[in-house]
């Protein structure tokens, strides 16, 4: 899910942006390992959450706590995983740098602009892909498109584009119902990237696929990031995916969520399965275990 900034001229850098010749084109190469550097040069995508609250009403009874005071920042071009027990706030948390939800208190920041409502610079993809049953796949992949206001020469390009990069260009004319769970995760990150955004949001998006499978969709991913380097934030209650894909692990406490820790996965790119065997791996996972049990 992406949606426009509101305005004719968001709209209109939008397409200026798809017009270019190559949405999908790669940033410069960064370093192994990148830490939050104060000092260091901005990417587009770099996200900012400024003491991020939310607590929901229920009925007559109190307001329950979601959220309290959550603190990140995540670079632009850099992959955070966040992990927590259920209840901990991280969907939450993704709707509300996503703009969908209001927080009670703090700001989100994208490139230092506040976020408010939905943007076309986020890219959101949910644990369900949510496509629309009586389009098909290209249908879905262009409709948010559509609704930006692109031209049809722009949109008829960026999904062909766009079904090539995820491998379902021989499924561009098929109904959801007639694809497998994940090729519609395929068609979900496929619209999910439709505007070209700077920051992508995954909430569990693989979580429905056997292991195997979500492993393979992972390097997947990891291989989209290297071609187009757009800062992702994924929501898991895998470690093993999380020490995989990202860059650092922020894992979040039981509810109201805040940061337990932030730890930086010890891994060069581009990653590999065999990876996961390493001692290294196994120290990080030992430690996100430890703080999730100690928080329990």
């Amino acid at each position: 899910m992406s949606a426009g900034d509101g305005g004719d001229g968001g709209d209109r850098r939008l397409i200026d942006r798809l017009l270019e010749p190559d949405a999908l084109r790669a940033q410069p190469p960064r370093v192994a390992n990148p830490v939050v550097d104060p000092d260091a040069p901005r990417l587009p995508g770099h996200v900012e959450l400024l003491g991020i609250a939310k607590a929901f009403e229920r009925g007559r009874g109190p307001a329950r706590p979601a959220l309290a005071d959550v603190e990140l920042v995540v670079p632009g071009g850099q992959i955070v995983a966040l992990i927590g027990p259920n209840g901990s706030g991280k969907s939450t948390l993704l709707r509300i740098v996503a703009g969908l939800i209001r927080p009670d208190r703090g700001e989100v920041r994208i490139d230092g602009a506040p976020i408010t409502r939905p943007d076309a610079r986020i890219g959101l993809v949910f644990q369900e892909p949510r496509l629309l049953p009586w389009r098909t796949v290209r249908g879905n992949v262009a409709y948010p498109l559509e609704l930006a206001g692109a031209p049809r020469s722009v949109i008829d390009d960026r999904v062909t584009e766009l079904l090539d990069l995820v491998g379902l260009d021989t499924s561009a004319d098929v109904v959801p119902s007639r694809l497998s769970g994940g090729m519609r995760q395929r068609a979900a990150l496929a619209r999910g990237l439709a505007l070209a955004p700077e920051v992508l949001l995954l909430d569990e998006p693989f979580s429905a696929l056997d292991a195997l499978t979500r492993d393979r969709f992972n390097l997947e991913l990891l291989k989209l990031w290297n071609r187009m380097r757009t800062t992702i934030v994924l929501v898991t209650h895998s470690i093993q995916e999380a020490i995989l894909v990202a860059d650092r692990v922020v894992v979040l406490s039981p509810g109201p969520g805040h940061v337990l820790a932030d730890l930086r996965v010890p891994f060069d790119r581009p990653r590999r399965l065999a990876m996961l065997d390493a001692p290294e791996a196994g120290v990080l996972a030992g430690r996100i275990r430890e703080l999730l049990e100690a928080a329990a």
